[in-house]
C-alpha cells in the first residue's frame, strides 16, 4: 500500500529523464511526519523525483502540532519544523526540497514580516530556494524586500 504515486513518479522519469526533464512533485506539509491516507510518501516518492515541493502553509497545521499552540500564528517556526520533518524523510534521496510557501492570509491577516519568517526558515534549512502562493495571484508588498534597519 502506498506505492501507486511513487511508481507513477518513477514511470514518468524513465520517459522524461532521457528527454532532459526534471520530474518533481508537489507535496502537502504534513506527509513528511503523517500519513494522510493520500498515497503522499516523501521517502518513497523522492526516489524517483529530482525535486519535491513541499506546500508548508502554516494556516493548514492544527493547533498543537510541533507542540505549537497555534502553528498559523508562528508561521517561521512552523516552517522550520516541517522542513526539518522534510530534509529527514528525504536523507539520502537525490531529491531536492523548493518549499511552497504561504502569502495568502486564512485564519488571520498575513503580513510581509510573516512572509519574510518563512524565507528565513527556508534558507536556513538549506532549500534549494522556495516559491510564494497566493491562489488569487496578488502577492504581500515588501514581503521580498529586505526588513528596514529604520
Amino acid at each position: 500500500m502506498g506505492w501507486t504515486i511513487p511508481a507513477f513518479v518513477q514511470y514518468a522519469g524513465k520517459r522524461l529523464h532521457p528527454l532532459r526533464v526534471r520530474v518533481s512533485v508537489d507535496m502537502f506539509g504534513l506527509a513528511a511526519s503523517h500519513d494522510l491516507g493520500i498515497g503522499q510518501f516523501p521517502s518513497r516518492i523522492s526516489r524517483y523525483a529530482d525535486a519535491i515541493y513541499p506546500m508548508v502553509y502554516p494556516s493548514h497545521y492544527n493547533p498543537g502540532e510541533y507542540n505549537l499552540t497555534d502553528p498559523n500564528a508562528v508561521p517561521g517556526t512552523t516552517v522550520a519544523y516541517s522542513l526539518a520533518d522534510y530534509e529527514k524523510a528525504l536523507f539520502g534521496r537525490k531529491a531536492e526540497i523548493v518549499p511552497w510557501l504561504q502569502d495568502f492570509s486564512l485564519g488571520r491577516t498575513y503580513t510581509p514580516a510573516d512572509v519574510r519568517d518563512q524565507i528565513a526558515a527556508a534558507r536556513q534549512a538549506s532549500t534549494r530556494g522556495f516559491m510564494l502562493w497566493n491562489a488569487a495571484g496578488v502577492y504581500t508588498d515588501g514581503a521580498l524586500a529586505a526588513p528596514s534597519t529604520g
